[in-house]
């Protein structure tokens, strides 16, 4: 049940956060500290502190983390996969809509 949660935690903050890392933060915040209680507000604070600091994409690395500290290895394949499968639904969405 783990895996299913940290899947749509991620799948969702992401698919709605048409805007990259900026607008996917507080979305996710919404879901792994409001909705699941996996993290409070300082630990989810601290974990952007440190994903702004470190190169790349600051979703990914939150994702990631989040997958990984909730599920393990796992959960971090979960993670990754959802990341990258709601950027191709984004990516889709953008071009229907320009052709």
């Amino acid at each position: 049940m783990i895996f299913w949660q940290i899947f749509m935690a991620n799948f969702m903050a992401n698919l709605l956060g048409y805007g990259g890392g900026p607008a996917t933060i507080p979305l996710l915040e919404h879901e792994v500290v409001a909705r699941y209680g996996w993290f409070t507000t300082s630990q989810y604070s601290e974990m952007v502190a440190l994903g702004n600091g470190l190169p790349g994409p600051i979703a990914t690395k939150l994702a990631g983390y989040i997958g990984y500290a909730q599920g393990g290895n796992t959960g971090f394949s979960h993670c990754s996969f959802c990341f990258c499968r709601s950027l191709a639904d984004n990516a889709y969405c953008t071009i229907r809509i320009i052709i």
